[in-house]
């Protein structure tokens, strides 16, 4: 008897804990699970971003201004420098041959001297003479002739390889310059915003760039 009313309680145990097992389990179900994208995708990296920015405070306006300034400079170079490159490249300018007449040495501004040479130029089609042209002429000396193009407003530039080759890598380097400063004096959103137009690779190091 006494092992009978044993099992029936044990039984009736049992039951008690299914059934509060049963009630906790449907007034406390799991929350939804949520999604999270894989890492390294373009998602998790959007979102990434989202989080560094919201760290980050926002750049003054003069600094911003600052870097506007600094991109216009460096533009206006790679202008000037493009300017000389399609004249030394024969793209631009009226074709010739400057005679030196006479050479000297004249500051160049930057703690050092260059080689200036002034003469005479005439243009190759005989319509066009100057007999007070004047440049910048590396290793030039009196009664040298050299073949060069006319560069705005009244200039002149020899035509070469040599020339063009630095005169591509200065403006490659303007250009370089002046687009970094122009990005960097835009507001983040801004730079966010163009930012997202690139590549996946590329996007994943703007993104480990601004961690």
């Amino acid at each position: 008897m006494t092992k009978t009313r044993s099992k029936s309680m044990r039984a009736r145990r049992a039951a008690r804990r299914r059934k509060t097992a049963v009630a906790h389990r449907d007034g406390h179900r799991a929350p939804a699970a949520v999604y999270q994208a894989p890492a390294g995708s373009r998602a998790d990296l959007e979102h990434q971003l989202r989080r560094v920015r919201g760290r980050q405070a926002p750049p003054g306006r003069i600094k911003r201004a600052l870097w506007w300034c600094m991109a216009a400079f460096t533009l206006a170079g790679a202008a000037a420098t493009g300017t000389f490159t399609v004249s030394a490249a024969g793209w631009a300018g009226t074709p010739g041959v400057l005679t030196a007449q006479e050479c000297r040495q004249e500051s160049n501004g930057k703690g050092g001297h260059s080689t200036v040479c002034s003469g005479v130029f005439v243009s190759d089609d005989g319509r066009s003479t100057d007999p007070q042209a004047s440049m910048v002429w590396h290793g030039g000396e009196a009664g040298d002739s050299v073949r060069v193009r006319t560069v705005a407003p009244d200039g002149y530039q020899q035509q070469g390889a040599d020339e063009v080759g630095l005169l591509v890598t200065l403006t490659g380097i303007f250009t370089l310059a002046g687009t970094v400063c122009g990005f960097t004096g835009l507001s983040r959103t801004g730079q966010d915003r163009l930012a997202s137009h690139l590549p996946d690779r590329a996007f994943a190091r703007y993104v480990n760039w601004q961690n």
